[in-house]
């Protein structure tokens, strides 16, 4: 008996505060759930967002890259003599009867 009184005078501030904010601790413990246990929560939003610049970053080099590919392709279609002196250069053609030294530096 003296067991209850003292559990009802010990939890009658914290039943009273409950039922008198509920509302907002409801709400607090909504946002808590949404910014750190939901399945898409700050960190993986923050991951997501890091990944998209890094994702666009590699994107913006690759159209730079493409477009310079594209415009030497162009060149190496139109020009005769840039054709040659790309495949002697690369693939060490020759002309028969001709001899190709290759000096590498280190």
């Amino acid at each position: 008996m003296i067991m209850i009184k003292f559990l009802k005078t010990l939890l009658a501030p914290i039943w009273d505060f409950l039922l008198r904010y509920k509302v907002i601790i409801a709400l607090v413990f909504f946002v808590l759930y949404i910014l750190f246990w939901d399945h898409y929560n700050v960190f993986y939003l923050f991951s997501l967002k890091h990944q998209i610049k890094l994702l666009d970053q590699e994107k913006r080099k690759e159209t730079d890259q493409l477009k310079k590919d594209m415009e030497y392709l162009n060149l190496l279609k139109d020009d005769d003599a840039t054709f040659e002196k790309y495949i002697r250069e690369n693939y060490y053609f020759h002309y028969p009867k001709e001899e190709v030294f290759i000096i590498k530096y280190k």
